[in-house]
């Protein structure tokens, strides 16, 4: 709840789409079968065991973050 709306963008295209476009042109994706375009030198593989934990505090007083579910609680199961 404390990060940047830019920086929530991102990872939660991360998470929906599997990839994560890096400014120098390269690509972090989640492998899919038997690698397919991913040894591509522009390709770098996220490992299979890689995970978000996502900690969030409720909106508004006393915490003053973002809204972060507002942005993104659609991607996350909460418990």
């Amino acid at each position: 709840d404390k990060a940047p709306v830019e920086v929530v963008a991102l990872l939660k295209g991360l998470i929906e789409d599997g990839e994560l476009a890096l400014p120098n042109g390269r690509v972090l994706r989640y492998r899919e079968g038997d690698g397919g375009d991913d040894d591509d030198d522009d390709v770098l593989p996220i490992h299979p065991d890689f995970r978000i934990w996502a900690l969030a505090n409720p909106a508004g007083y006393p915490f003053h973050g973002n809204d972060l579910a507002r942005e993104i609680s659609d991607i996350f199961s909460c418990h």
